[in-house]
């Protein structure tokens, strides 16, 4: 028997919250706005950016990682764990 998730509440996780438990450090750069601090200079972001008004992300340059570059918390998830299975990272949405 297969697991079952509710999308809607797992989307409503805040992104933060998401980008904390997969240990992405991020600065603010705007009123909604995150972005991913550069691992070898913390004061400078990445493209990796983070919307916490509609709870969504853009990375804006770079290799994509897997298959997306912009979209809610599960896409988050699949981008930063380079894992392109959308019920494994509902899955580890669900443990948060």
């Amino acid at each position: 028997m297969s697991k079952t998730y509710d999308i809607a509440v797992l989307k409503q996780i805040p992104i933060l919250t998401v980008a904390e438990k997969l240990r992405v450090a991020t600065i603010r750069t705007g009123g909604d706005t995150y972005q991913q601090k550069d691992p070898d200079n913390s004061h400078t972001p990445t493209s990796l950016t983070l919307f916490t008004g509609t709870n969504s992300f853009v990375r804006f340059s770079g290799k994509e990682s897997g298959g997306c570059s912009r979209g809610s918390v599960i896409d988050f998830v699949r981008h930063c764990t380079g894992n392109s299975d959308f019920k494994d990272a509902c899955e580890f949405l669900s443990k948060i």
